[in-house]
């Protein structure tokens, strides 16, 4: 998943959440099957431009990546994004 990908990901979870539009998973009676799977968004830091590498290096984030999880209603074949 690239950088822009997860950014609009992101801004399509706050707007739901601002307008309370977010349905509930798994089917309206007793809840189906969801799936779920999670992943980690980020360079290498030995990837990274060597200014940009020692800027995280010194802030001590060069190992922190970020954490992105994906939700799938099989019924509906929907797919949520958190």
């Amino acid at each position: 998943m690239t950088q822009k990908t997860a950014w609009f990901m992101l801004h399509r979870i706050r707007e739901a959440m601002r307008n309370g539009s977010l349905m509930k998973m798994g089917g309206s009676k007793g809840g189906g099957p969801v799936e779920v799977d999670e992943t980690f968004v980020g360079g290498k830091p030995k990837n990274m431009h060597r200014e940009r590498r020692l800027r995280m290096q010194t802030a001590e984030k060069a190992n922190q990546k970020t954490i992105v999880m994906g939700m799938l209603d099989r019924e509906s074949r929907q797919c949520v994004p958190a």
